[in-house]
């Protein structure tokens, strides 16, 4: 039995058959029949048969080498690790990184924050405030996919603290006598602004709705009713 380590000593290549090892034991045995060919019942070529056969052996023997530096070489390529995913073995290895977690928390002061299969859908849990989410998409149309308790599902955006600030992207004007805000498009009046109220905007106006910050929070008025 052969045992080869490789560079990184971390891995152990056992080999219980090896050329090597053939080679030897064939040697042992020619030289026994050598000694006392008489004791053995063989015919005549036998000894010139060993003999052939340890040199193809012996042969064999340098491609093995050469094939289980291969394994060991690739052995330690692939013990590598690093915070990346692994792209392939050559040699210049490229990496990707991985994808950052969004994190998100609920941010109702005493109500539980509804849980629903799909945007708008069917209830199928609440969550206390504070309770941190992963957000797995950002708002679309006032809804965020959100991660919790090995559970996906979408929670109202305007709920959800993300862990990056909310950007503004513009300012405008309110251009109507009272604009009334929306948790989500179409979704609840939470609050109303006077004509010539400042608007902050988080997003460029889409299906006729507009996202703004109000509150430190996601919102949504028509895009119509300001300029």
């Amino acid at each position: 039995m052969s045992k080869y380590t490789n560079t990184s000593g971390e891995k152990e290549v056992i080999i219980k058959t090896d050329p090597i090892s053939i080679s030897n034991n064939l040697r042992n045995s020619l030289n026994e029949f050598s000694i006392d060919k008489n004791k053995y019942n063989v015919l005549e070529y036998t000894e010139d048969y060993m003999k052939n056969l340890i040199n193809t052996v012996e042969k064999v023997n340098t491609n093995w080498n050469n094939l289980l530096n291969i394994a060991i070489t690739y052995q330690d390529e692939i013990n590598y690790k690093d915070e990346v995913n692994y792209q392939g073995i050559n040699n210049s290895i490229e990496y990707t990184p991985l994808p950052e977690t969004k994190k998100g928390k609920v941010n109702t002061t005493s109500d539980y924050l509804n849980v629903r299969s799909s945007p708008n859908g069917n209830l199928i849990s609440s969550i206390a405030p504070g309770t941190e989410v992963e957000i797995l998409e950002d708002d679309v149309d006032g809804w965020t996919k959100v991660r919790v308790g090995g559970l996906e599902a979408y929670v109202c955006s305007r709920y959800i603290t993300p862990d990056t600030p909310l950007e503004v992207i513009d300012t405008k004007i309110v251009n109507t006598a009272s604009l009334n805000i929306n948790n989500y498009p179409n979704g609840n009046i939470i609050n109303t602004l006077p004509y010539n109220s400042n608007v902050q905007l988080l997003a460029e106006s889409h299906n006729g709705w507009t996202k703004i910050l109000y509150g430190g929070k996601i919102a949504y008025v028509k895009s119509n009713e300001i300029r």
